[in-house]
């Protein structure tokens, strides 16, 4: 089989340091490379700084006079994100303006609402709520064929790999994410990463999702990520927690003890990817333990 080349961005590093690799993580490529020949090829005038995140490369971008954003993902979750965005073709997420391989052109939201500020200035009921509208809208039936997408028992691997290893909760979130992981219901197509700085507003067409992970399961899964965002300090906050749990119950059509044990398993998977890595795992960890404490 023929090596492929993957590009990653390096900061500082110039196209020597390019090299063919059998491994995605191996590479030491530089992404700007491919981003400057779609900049060119596609007929795109650059409109700001490009920026990197852990798992991409963008630059803002003029397509045809009108503001956009040309993304190269380097990493296989980012790569299915962007066909998962391509599939949607704009209904409850930003449309695709074109793509192929490794790059993707998208329609760029400039306005400056923010759930996020929306839920620290006093309406986090309103955030929450325009959050399961978007749920919906991306969980609506398209009568076409799915993308290549990861199902939830696999995203869940790490929670039953390490659950017996960090001890205390976590075997039960464990046992929890089993029973509801084999008995799943309105299995569809999931964003995956659904939380207040992954919906954006744009004046012409309103509330959309960026970022998808491109997952398939428990339509449950993409609104439990509301309960620990949008800080810390919110997410904890005195009395939150149930009131939330509650409102997406009423607003997503789903049973609050469904819901429950969804937030247990997803929360068990995010402290164990913290704690895997070194880092806080306290939020996930208290978000456990509250949707133990009210589990029937």
């Amino acid at each position: 089989m023929p090596l492929k080349r993957e590009l990653i961005y390096i900061d500082g590093k110039d196209e020597t340091d390019c090299v063919t690799s059998h491994s995605f993580r191996s590479n030491k490529c530089i992404a700007g490379q491919i981003l400057d020949i779609h900049i060119k090829e596609w007929g795109l005038t650059p409109d700001g700084d490009r920026f990197q995140t852990h798992s991409s490369i963008l630059q803002p971008v003029l397509h045809k006079g009108l503001k956009a954003m040309i993304k190269i993902p380097l990493t296989p979750d980012e790569k299915a994100g962007s066909k998962m965005l391509d599939w949607w073709d704009g209904i409850g997420a930003v449309k695709v303006i074109r793509s192929d391989d490794v790059a993707i052109l998208m329609e760029r939201i400039v306005d400056n609402h923010s759930l996020k500020s929306m839920s620290l200035n006093g309406n986090d009921n309103e955030s929450t709520r325009i959050i399961c509208e978007v749920a919906k809208s991306l969980h609506s039936n398209r009568n076409k064929p799915l993308p290549e997408l990861v199902p939830l028992h696999s995203w869940f691997n790490d929670l039953f790999l390490s659950a017996n290893r960090y001890g205390g909760l976590f075997p039960k979130a464990a046992e929890i994410a089993l029973t509801v992981l084999e008995d799943q219901t309105g299995v569809t197509v999931l964003h995956g990463d659904l939380h207040h700085d992954n919906i954006l507003y744009s004046l012409e067409r309103g509330w959309l999702a960026i970022d998808p992970k491109g997952l398939l399961g428990d339509r449950t899964f993409d609104y439990v990520n509301i309960l620990r965002n949008p800080s810390k300090e919110i997410a904890l906050s005195e009395g939150r927690f149930m009131k939330q749990i509650m409102l997406i119950g009423k607003n997503a059509g789903i049973e609050i003890n469904h819901l429950l044990k969804w937030t247990i398993a997803w929360s068990g998977l995010s402290a164990v990817w913290y704690l895997n890595d070194h880092t806080d795992a306290d939020l996930p960890v208290e978000i456990l333990k509250m949707a133990h404490a009210n589990l029937r």
